[in-house]
């Protein structure tokens, strides 16, 4: 086959899958089009129970991982897109925490399974995947580590990076303003809760405003005088 047709169809292929996501993230439900896509790029099912896995099958035999992980990657953030407008981050999570399966590191009798499960880890070990992680990691109640805390940075980059998906860019933007206006919240919160004494009376028991988490990560003096500023130019605002 001539090179510019087989380019042709390997792109037709890569459209078919994406069409076909984008198509069901839309009417199935979050958790059958996980194990859909399971089915499809984890476990390389030849069934028809697996629409548009003749074209992943196409894409293999052409023997390009690059033309792979390009597909690979559109496809995760296709239905990240959509799931995160529709707030799913469990299902996000869960799309994410695919690539944690087991047999992604075993031996495959069959050429094209094991040239699939090389590419896998290969993303695996990837900033692609690092940068795949930090949607799954959003959505976690409590955030360990300063990578986690400032993610929006690592966010932004994707975000303005051209050489990504119009579908990972539009996520990424949308992550990051979800990630400061909940990191604003939670410092606002934090702050109040350290300017705010213990409330009691005589006749009434101690009234205390819960714990909060420092949002930064920084030391309290660091805040407190952040916060202060932040009063000031209020204030100069007000009476300007």
């Amino acid at each position: 086959m001539q090179p510019g047709r087989r380019n042709r169809d390997v792109s037709a292929s890569q459209e078919l899958i994406y069409n076909f996501l984008l198509e069901i993230v839309k009417s199935w439900q979050p958790d059958r089009v996980v194990e859909h896509f399971k089915n499809l790029f984890i476990y390389n099912l030849e069934t028809p129970q697996v629409p548009c896995a003749k074209a992943l099958q196409d894409i293999l035999i052409n023997n390009d991982q690059a033309i792979f992980l390009q597909t690979l990657k559109r496809s995760c953030y296709i239905l990240i897109n959509n799931w995160d407008h529709a707030q799913k981050g469990s299902h996000i999570q869960a799309l994410v925490k695919s690539f944690e399966d087991p047999s992604i590191y075993r031996f495959a009798l069959g050429d094209k399974t094991q040239r699939l499960r090389s590419w896998l880890r290969a993303f695996i070990a990837s900033q692609d995947y690092q940068n795949l992680q930090i949607f799954a990691r959003s959505f976690e109640e409590k955030k360990k580590t300063w990578s986690d805390r400032y993610a929006h940075y690592q966010l932004i980059n994707q975000a303005e990076d051209s050489t990504n998906s119009a579908e990972q860019r539009e996520a990424a933007k949308a992550l990051t303003k979800q990630v400061q206006n909940r990191f604003r919240l939670d410092l606002a919160l934090y702050v109040s809760r350290r300017q705010t004494p213990t409330l009691s009376t005589a006749s009434a028991p101690t009234l205390s405003v819960p714990e909060r988490e420092n949002p930064t990560g920084l030391g309290e003096t660091t805040v407190n005088l952040n916060g202060r500023r932040e009063k000031a130019k209020k204030r100069i605002c007000t009476i300007t």
